[in-house]
């Protein structure tokens, strides 16, 4: 994002460096024809018009993730608040934690046994370990 609003405040230079230079063919001293310019000009606005919505996508994307963050470490909070309830609880309390953060149990053919979290693997992964370590989605599963 940092790259976009160097790239967006560039562009508005150029665009006023452009409009100075009208100035300039007007009184007679500037080196570009009023046509060259005006061409320059319209180039600039687009290309800034680009960058101003590539910046304003790149900061909703960033509050989406940050919002997500915020979610996903509420929901990590939580279940560490759990983890340590549960190993100084009795089983009745072990029950009660294990509810809080058990969807549901399917238990199958030949004993076969899914388990549904109230939290996704990848959502509490992707915590973890933002800067994309998927090794451990590995070792999960």
């Amino acid at each position: 994002m940092a790259n976009l609003e160097k790239l967006h405040a560039a562009a508005e230079r150029e665009l006023e460096s452009y409009k100075k230079e009208i100035i300039k063919t007007i009184n007679g001293t500037g080196s570009f024809g009023a046509d060259i310019l005006g061409e320059m000009i319209e180039d600039t606005r687009s290309k800034l018009a680009a960058l101003a919505q590539e910046l304003e996508q790149a900061k909703e994307k960033a509050a989406d993730l940050k919002s997500s963050a915020v979610a996903v470490q509420k929901e990590y909070d939580k279940i560490m608040s759990w983890a340590d309830l549960y190993a100084g609880s009795s089983i009745e309390g072990k029950k009660m934690i294990l509810r809080q953060l058990i969807e549901r149990v399917n238990i199958g053919k030949n004993f076969e046994i899914e388990v549904e979290f109230k939290i996704s693997v990848t959502q509490f992964f992707d915590f973890l370990y933002p800067e994309g370590d998927k090794s451990v989605y590995h070792r999960a599963s």
